[in-house]
């Protein structure tokens, strides 16, 4: 039942990362690592207990998850800034490890628009190759 939930707890925040309900999503990792922490063994407990290692590995693997989206966060918000200032050598860089970090948005429908934040990332990668003569102007 452990690795259901925090296999479900995990879903939830990729769900939410690529709806781009970035907040929403850093919450349910952070809940997954919390949850998972209460099922660890206490001082004095047998580890051996099929659940306690379970919760171990959910705890790692959210905490890693977590890590992620904050790291993108905070390239992301990075990226704004060097757009803002010009400095598109720097936009051009960071937009295409966000963007390869990024991968495919996961959309429920083919016509669905994608998220605000990838809107904002290839305009901001559009703009920047644009004016380093990288790439061809973009359509806005």
């Amino acid at each position: 039942a452990a690795t259901v939930e925090f296999g479900l707890l995990a879903m939830t925040a990729r769900i939410h990362w690529a709806a781009g309900q970035k907040e929403l999503a850093v919450r349910s990792a952070e809940w997954c690592v919390a949850r998972s922490h209460e099922l660890l063994p206490r001082p004095g407990e047998p580890a051996s207990i099929p659940g306690f290692a379970t919760a171990r590995n959910a705890a790692a693997v959210c905490r890693s998850l977590g890590s992620k989206m904050l790291a993108f966060q905070a390239d992301f918000q990075e990226l704004l800034h060097f757009e803002a200032n010009g400095n598109w050598e720097e936009v051009v860089r960071l937009g295409a490890r966000l963007h390869q970090s990024a991968g495919q948005p996961a959309t429920a429908l083919k016509d669905e628009l994608p998220p605000p934040w990838m809107v904002k990332l290839e305009t901001a990668l559009c703009r920047a190759l644009g004016q380093t003569q990288a790439h061809e102007k973009c359509v806005e």
